[in-house]
């Protein structure tokens, strides 16, 4: 009975943790240049583990985005989500080349936060 509940409440969960996943990641994303900024002096270790969240950020998405274009019924909302999570993908992994995939990766966090959102909203409506 109770894997039978957990596993109709998938959907949300994975979208909530997607949500979540990318507040923190934009979040993160918009700190690191406020402590630059302020000349706030980080360790070589502190700078690597700050770089090394943003990589948990994407495996956490990826699980989210994941069973989340599964529970849905609409495929332009599986395409939203993936292209989302690409999007910040992309962004994430270039962003050392490129100052301007610093702000893609912010606006695809954002992206990704409004597909999550929508889907639960698809998905709310569609049970009652």
């Amino acid at each position: 009975m109770y894997f039978c509940n957990v596993f109709k409440r998938l959907p949300y969960i994975s979208d909530r943790v997607g949500i979540i996943a990318s507040v923190v990641c934009l979040v993160h994303c918009l700190i690191f240049p406020v402590l630059v900024l302020l000349r706030i002096p980080l360790s070589e270790w502190l700078h690597e583990f700050w770089h090394a969240l943003e990589y948990l950020f994407l495996l956490v998405s990826f699980a989210a985005v994941y069973f989340s274009a599964r529970s849905t019924a609409k495929p332009w909302m599986r395409y939203f989500l993936w292209v989302s999570f690409f999007a910040l993908a992309a962004s994430i992994l270039l962003k050392h080349y490129e100052d301007v995939f610093d702000t893609m990766a912010i606006v695809a966090a954002v992206i990704l936060i409004v597909a999550h959102i929508v889907n639960i909203r698809q998905l709310s409506c569609k049970v009652h």
